[in-house]
């Protein structure tokens, strides 16, 4: 078994599904909680507001700035795991020492991130 698995099986048994089953509440505790999520549960399901269509949700989230930004942000990270880590492997591969092959994804890096964020 793995480290996933582990974690995975030690936090099944600690984690309670609800607080009002948590043995590491007081009886107080819980029950605030358990009403804190009653009141939420219900506030966000008793609006007056009409629900969006899905067009109206897609013209949304496209005029949301922070939707680009993600965006950038989330091919950024992909453009630096690939470039970090494949390209210094591949051209070890190709005989080159791992110094020399570090420099050498200098100028991939550089044309891979302006295509990236610019094309």
């Amino acid at each position: 078994m793995g480290t996933a698995n582990m974690s995975y099986i030690s936090v099944y048994f600690i984690l309670p599904n609800w607080p009002i089953e948590s043995k590491m509440l007081s009886p107080k505790q819980r029950l605030l909680a358990h009403v804190r999520i009653l009141r939420d549960r219900d506030q966000s399901w008793d609006t007056d507001e009409a629900a969006l269509t899905p067009f109206q949700a897609f013209l949304a989230v496209i005029r949301d700035g922070r939707t680009y930004l993600f965006m950038v942000i989330y091919t950024s990270n992909c453009l630096a795991l690939t470039v970090s880590y494949f390209i210094p492997t591949m051209l070890r591969g190709m005989g080159y020492t791992s110094t020399s092959a570090q420099w050498m994804t200098v100028p991939i890096w550089s044309c891979g991130a302006v295509f990236q964020l610019f094309w």
